[in-house]
């Protein structure tokens, strides 16, 4: 009976001492996991604080890229713009009145 109790108080300081040890790697991981995940927060902020700026270049950047004028290639002369610029001041408000509510919506989000 008594070498039963003695294996098992054995058994149980072999747990302790293994189960500390596992406790102390497991700090270790966790310190090794939070340096390597530092920069994480800073990013997120970084996209966050630009996001509203790449959300409104997007389409203006869509919208210059789009309207680029094709030249002939059979050498002729390019057609006559039958856009002025009335017509375009017209597009860039309305191309507007669709980005504000955006606009509006990522401030009141931001805040």
């Amino acid at each position: 009976m008594a070498d039963k109790v003695n294996g098992l108080a054995e058994r149980k300081r072999e747990l302790l001492a293994r189960s500390e040890l596992h406790r102390q790697t497991l700090q270790a991981e966790f310190r090794n996991i939070e340096t390597a995940t530092a920069w994480v927060p800073k990013t997120v902020q970084m996209v966050r604080a630009a996001y509203p700026v790449l959300m409104l270049a997007a389409p203006l950047l869509g919208y210059a890229f789009a309207r680029k004028k094709r030249r002939p290639s059979n050498g002729e002369a390019p057609a006559p713009s039958s856009r002025g610029i009335v017509a375009s001041a017209w597009a860039g408000y309305k191309l507007f009145r669709r980005i504000k509510p955006l606009w509006d919506g990522l401030r009141t989000w931001k805040s």
